[in-house]
C-alpha cells in the first residue's frame, strides 16, 4: 500500500520563505532609501554652510577695505572725494551680505549675533557720515578722531559678531550632523538585524517533509537493486525542493577606492583644461574630492619670484584680487612650501573646524607655486586627502607650466586658464 503524500505543507512552506525573503529585502531597501535621504540633507546643510562662511569673509573683506579707504579721507595728498564713494559701496555690500547670512542662518545665537553686526554696521555707516562732514569743514583733526577710533572700534565689533555667528552656526552644523550620522547607524543596524532574523528563522524551520522525501529516495535507491521492476519504472521523479538562495549583500566600495576614482576624474578634468572656465570647474571638483571649503592657487617662479594668487574656488573675485603677493621668505605655510618644495599642514586652531594644506606645484625647473586648500572638519591630517593635494598640484604644474614664463606682474588667472 502506498503511503498518501501531503503536498499542501511544502507549498505553504515555500510562500511563507518568500514572503520572509520579501520583507528583509524590502527592509534593507528601505533603510537604504532613508540612509540616503538624510544622506542629502547633510550635503545640503553643508553646502548652506560654506555660503554662510564665504559670506562671512566678504563682510570681513569690505569692511577692512573700507576702513583703508576712511583712512584717506586724512592722509597727505588724498582726495576724500574719491573714497568717500568706495566707503559707501562697501558698507552696502556688507550689509547685504549680512542679510543673506541673518536670512541663511538656523541657530538662535547666529541670528542674534548677526542683527546685532547689522546695528554695529549701521553705527559704523552714521560714523562715517560724521567724518565726511567734518572733511567738507575743513576739520581735519575732528575727522582724524572719529575714524581712528570709533569708526575702528564698530569695525572690530562687527567683525566680532560676524565670527561669534559664524561659530555658532558651525557648531549647529556639527550637531545637526551627529542627529543624522545617529540616525542613519539606527537604520542601518535596524535593517540588517530584521534581515538577519529572518534568514535564520528561514534556516531553523525548513520543512520537513522535502527532507524526508529525500532521505526516502536515497533509502529506497540503496535497497532496491537496478533490474527490479521499480528501477524500471517510466514514471517521473520529483526532484528534491532546492532551498532558496542565500541572501547576498554587495560590499561597498573602500573609502580609499572611492578616493581614488575621485583623484581620477579630477585629473581627467584638468588635462581637458582650455580656459578659464574649464579650470574653475576643475577646481571645484578638487574642492568637492577633498571637502575643501576654499581652494586659490598661487604662481611664482623657479627664480624665487613673489606669489601671486592666480585663481581660486570658494572665494569671489574681489577677495581674490585683494590678496597680497607674497614673499618666498614669509612666515605662512604657502611661502614655505614654495620654499622647500614639501607639502605644509596648517591643523585647525582650537574652537574652528578649518585647518589647510598646502601642496607645492613642482616643475621640471623646480618649484613654480603652491596650492593651499581650507580643509573642514580636521581633514588636513588625513594622508589620503594630502596623496590627493600633492598629485592636483601636479595636475596644475601642466596647466599653469606656461604662465610662470611670462612677468610675474602680468600673470592673471586668464594668462594661467590658457597655458
Amino acid at each position: 500500500m502506498v503511503p498518501s503524500v501531503n503536498h499542501t505543507s511544502p507549498m505553504r512552506s515555500r510562500a511563507a520563505r518568500l514572503t520572509s525573503s520579501a520583507l528583509a529585502i524590502l527592509a534593507l531597501a528601505g533603510a537604504a532609501f532613508f540612509i540616503h535621504q538624510l544622506d542629502r540633507q547633510t550635503t545640503a546643510r553643508r553646502v548652506a554652510a560654506r555660503q554662510f562662511e564665504l559670506r562671512a569673509r566678504e563682510v570681513d573683506a569690505s569692511l577692512t577695505s573700507a576702513r583703508s579707504a576712511q583712512r584717506a579721507y586724512v592722509a597727505a595728498g588724498q582726495s576724500a572725494t574719491v573714497w568717500m564713494p568706495q566707503v559707501k559701496a562697501l558698507s552696502n555690500q556688507a550689509t547685504t551680505n549680512l542679510d543673506a547670512m541673518r536670512a541663511a542662518a538656523v541657530s538662535t545665537e547666529a541670528k542674534q549675533q548677526l542683527l546685532d553686526a547689522s546695528a554695529s554696521l549701521a553705527e559704523f555707516v552714521a560714523i562715517d557720515k560724521r567724518a565726511q562732514d567734518y572733511v567738507s569743514a575743513e576739520q581735519p583733526l575732528m575727522a582724524s578722531d572719529v575714524v581712528f577710533s570709533e569708526a575702528s572700534d564698530a569695525v572690530t565689533d562687527v567683525t566680532r559678531q560676524v565670527e561669534s555667528a559664524r561659530l555658532a552656526e558651525q557648531q549647529e552644523l556639527d550637531t545637526e550632523d551627529a542627529a543624522r550620522r545617529r540616525q542613519q547607524i539606527y537604520a542601518a543596524s535596524g535593517g540588517m538585524a530584521f534581515a538577519a532574523l529572518v534568514l535564520v528563522m528561514m534556516g531553523l524551520t525548513a520543512p520537513t517533509s522535502t527532507q524526508s522525501a529525500v532521505d526516502g529516495a536515497r533509502v529506497g535507491s540503496e535497497a532496491t537493486p537496478a533490474s527490479s521492476p521499480e528501477s524500471l519504472s517510466l514514471r517521473p521523479t520529483v526532484a528534491p525542493e532546492r532551498p532558496p538562495a542565500a541572501l547576498v549583500i554587495a560590499e561597498e566600495p573602500t573609502r580609499d577606492a572611492v578616493a581614488l576614482g575621485a583623484a581620477a576624474d579630477v585629473c581627467t578634468a584638468f588635462g581637458c583644461v582650455q580656459d578659464l572656465a574649464a579650470l574653475k570647474r576643475a577646481l571645484a571638483q578638487a574642492a568637492h574630492a577633498i571637502d575643501a571649503s576654499g581652494l586659490v592657487v598661487w604662481i611664482g617662479s623657479a627664480e624665487g619670484a613673489d606669489l601671486r594668487a592666480v585663481v581660486a574656488h570658494g572665494y569671489s573675485d574681489q577677495v581674490l584680487q585683494l590678496m597680497r603677493p607674497v614673499s618666498k621668505q614669509a612666515d605662512n605655510a604657502a611661502a614655505a612650501a614654495y620654499r622647500t618644495g614639501n607639502l605644509q599642514i596648517v591643523p585647525a586652531k582650537p574652537g574652528t573646524s578649518l585647518g589647510a594644506v598646502v601642496a607645492p606645484i613642482m616643475a621640471a625647473e623646480g618649484c613654480i607655486g603652491a596650492f593651499t586648500a581650507e580643509i573642514r572638519d580636521n581633514g588636513e591630517v588625513s594622508e589620503t586627502v594630502h596623496a590627493m593635494a600633492a598629485i592636483f598640484a601636479s595636475q596644475l604644474s601642466g596647466v599653469l607650466a606656461s604662465s610662470v614664463s611670462q612677468p610675474t606682474s602680468t600673470a592673471t588667472p586668464s594668462h594661467a586658464a590658457s597655458a
